[in-house]
């Protein structure tokens, strides 16, 4: 199934069409799963299955408007849910560091570890919201490049804007990114 045909479904399930929905399921599960592990994306509480789902239901649900122009589109709103889910969940993880639960456990290495990537994923979206203040677009850019993981074309197909502007958001974003997060950050932004 190409892009063509993954907009007609998309079209479809907007509408409201019998079977649709399941349908688009059906044909995004396995990229949704890809865009879940995709660099450090995956909350450290949910498994890649859950956060597919509730990412799907955030973007199909009742409630959701299925307003998608086309595939690269689709994936970037599917995307931003993850981003979301991904930075609810970190800041639950936070609250409950601080004694949101005020339940005395004992810390493993794992629930560090956990704390740590909720920790992580709270800094990225920090920078990223700095990003949005300076460059709305090049906030954008990371968001279809690094969490889609769309190519250059695609990006600049959904911005509307060519791919030579596209390459030097990407180029702008990555400078900043790496001025506010360091080193740590700087494989994760390759490409």
């Amino acid at each position: 199934m190409g892009d063509d045909d993954l907009t007609r479904l998309i079209e479809e399930a907007r509408l409201n069409r019998p079977g649709a929905a399941d349908r688009l399921m059906e044909r995004v599960y396995s990229t949704l799963k890809q865009l879940a592990h995709r660099r450090k994306l995956q909350p450290p509480v949910f498994d890649t299955t859950t956060l597919v789902h509730e990412a799907y239901l955030r973007m199909v649900g009742e409630d959701a408007t299925l307003d998608f122009a086309s595939r690269a589109h689709f994936f970037f709103f599917a995307a931003r849910a993850m981003r979301n889910i991904s930075i609810d969940q970190a800041r639950k993880l936070r609250r409950q560091k601080h004694g949101g639960t005020m339940r005395r456990v004992e810390m493993s290495p794992h629930i560090c570890s956990v704390q740590d990537q909720a920790d992580e994923a709270l800094a990225l979206d920090e920078a990223l919201g700095k990003l949005k203040s300076v460059s709305a677009r090049a906030e954008q850019v990371v968001e279809l490049r690094f969490y889609a993981g769309l190519q250059h074309a695609e990006a600049a197909e959904v911005l509307g804007v060519s791919e030579a502007t596209v390459r030097r958001d990407w180029d702008f974003a990555k400078a900043f990114l790496y001025k506010e997060l360091g080193d740590r950050w700087q494989d994760s932004l390759t490409g």
